[in-house]
């Protein structure tokens, strides 16, 4: 999908000497005019499924290529086990990548419940949704964690980077708003959802917390796989990825699969049998 001039944009080092020269912007602005989709209307089709996407800036349109050009892997496999009529809870839905493609795959006799906190990544979401007119989706602009309470939210400008933990020393582009966070558990008993089979989270550093709030629901025989991705970097100095690895086999997850993403970890986790992996 990718071609190689688009390749090499990713490329740190290519970054670093742009940035050095005084580049940045006009980079910038020459790929948008070079790499604009028709109609400002980014497709992406995978597994025979096509998911359509509204790109409003150039921060937008490198965000969504960036997903897809590290997350590739993990996407054909989650689509290669995932059923039609299958409960998909993706927190972390960002402009919703995984819950359009989630959304299709699991067809009109499933549905996906999709948490995105951040006010611009989740109006994203809602444009998204009504552009693949699809209705069976339910989505909420709150965060899970492991109790209910507000937070500051933080967020860069291109929308690459956001975290619930604390903002990074070395970006002057970030913003921070309030959001709630709600404990999955409850969330799940007062706004009645159905049970997942499947759950994928991608919090930027929260995911202990997210786990934890889960816990009965993630206990449930029912539910039987997790896509998780850890961020050691992001996560809060006194928690290490082997917690994480602990607490899902305190949870059942027994069977885990690991791919590694840079500086980050994607883990697929099943209960019993690997029959979905």
């Amino acid at each position: 999908m990718f071609s190689i001039l688009k390749k090499l944009t990713y490329r740190p080092m290519v970054r670093k000497i742009v940035n050095a020269l005084g580049l940045s912007r006009m980079a910038k602005r020459l790929y948008w005019l070079w790499s604009k989709p028709p109609d400002s209307i980014f497709l992406f089709k995978m597994a025979g499924i096509t998911g359509q996407f509204f790109i409003h800036s150039p921060g937008e349109l490198r965000l969504l290529e960036y997903v897809i050009q590290g997350e590739t892997s993990s996407l054909e496999r989650l689509i290669s086990v995932v059923q039609p009529g299958d409960v998909i809870w993706d927190i972390g839905a960002s402009i919703g990548l995984y819950t359009i493609l989630m959304a299709k795959t699991v067809g009109e006799k499933g549905h996906v419940i999709a948490f995105e906190p951040g006010s611009q990544s989740f109006d994203r979401l809602q444009d998204n949704l009504r552009l693949n007119g699809l209705s069976n989706v339910r989505s909420f602009r709150k965060a899970l964690g492991e109790r209910n309470e507000k937070v500051k939210f933080y967020a860069g400008e291109d929308g690459k980077w956001c975290s619930l933990i604390s903002p990074p020393a070395n970006r002057t582009d970030i913003s921070s708003q309030v959001i709630e966070v709600v404990r999955g558990d409850d969330f799940q008993e007062v706004e009645n959802l159905p049970l997942p089979q499947v759950i994928k989270i991608d919090v930027e550093g929260y995911e202990f917390s997210v786990l934890k709030g889960l816990k009965n629901t993630l206990s449930q025989p029912s539910c039987e796989l997790i896509l998780l991705e850890v961020h050691p970097k992001l996560l809060p100095l006194e928690l290490k990825p082997e917690m994480i690895l602990s607490l899902l086999k305190s949870l059942g997850f027994r069977h885990l699969k690991v791919q590694v993403r840079g500086s980050e970890y994607h883990i697929f986790a099943c209960k019993t049998e690997e029959v979905r992996l």
